[in-house]
């Protein structure tokens, strides 16, 4: 059984998991505000729909395995069957990476007959998010298998404002250094935070 577990109220912890839920829809709207300022229209559209785009993609390349992992890594640290455990670890991970790497080419193979089929110049910055799909079903699948250890709060904390702060700062960063804010460069900046939460 998880020492770290319990079924006791804990006032703080909720108002810990409320904050950084707030902080995440603050830290996302500010992040967007100052792309919508800094981007031409074309861009923020597709920023916003390779967001939205991958958004979907990861939700379907974890498979579910993310919500399963949660009873089930329960069951076998409970009953101390870690190579059950180990192997439960090794088939998740590998399977959510392969299923994103499928997607990733469904939706590149898809998306170039689309444009080319409607005569439409082709939106890289879309391809190139999706280059990130396996890091993020990646860390949506560890930041749920991580509460079963009694670690909510820092699941949430790096999901909720860790990754929206990183890529705030990262955007920042771009417009600082006059790198020159584009479509590209804030999905770019949005994959670099996926990839340093999941680090």
């Amino acid at each position: 059984m998880n020492p770290n577990f319990s079924v006791h109220p804990n006032n703080f912890s909720s108002l810990m998991l409320f904050g950084l839920s707030l902080s995440n829809y603050a830290l996302m709207y500010w992040a967007n505000i100052f792309l919508a300022r800094h981007l031409a229209i074309d861009a923020f559209d597709d920023y916003s729909v390779a967001v939205s785009i991958v958004t979907l993609l990861s939700t379907l390349a974890t498979l579910g395995l993310e919500k399963y992992a949660l009873r089930l890594i329960a069951l076998y640290i409970e009953r101390e069957n870690w190579p059950r455990l180990r192997g439960f670890w090794l088939f998740s991970v590998r399977v959510i990476v392969l299923f994103s790497v499928l997607l990733l080419g469904i939706l590149g193979l898809g998306l170039e007959s689309f444009l080319a089929f409607h005569n439409v110049d082709f939106h890289i910055a879309i391809v190139i998010y999706a280059g990130f799909l396996p890091v993020i079903a990646l860390c949506l699948f560890l930041t749920e298998v991580i509460t079963v250890y009694g670690m909510q709060i820092l699941a949430l904390a790096l999901y909720r404002f860790f990754l929206p702060a990183v890529f705030l700062l990262l955007i920042i960063g771009v417009r600082h250094f006059q790198l020159g804010i584009t479509a590209v460069s804030a999905v770019l900046c949005f994959g670099a935070a996926w990839c340093l939460t999941l680090y």
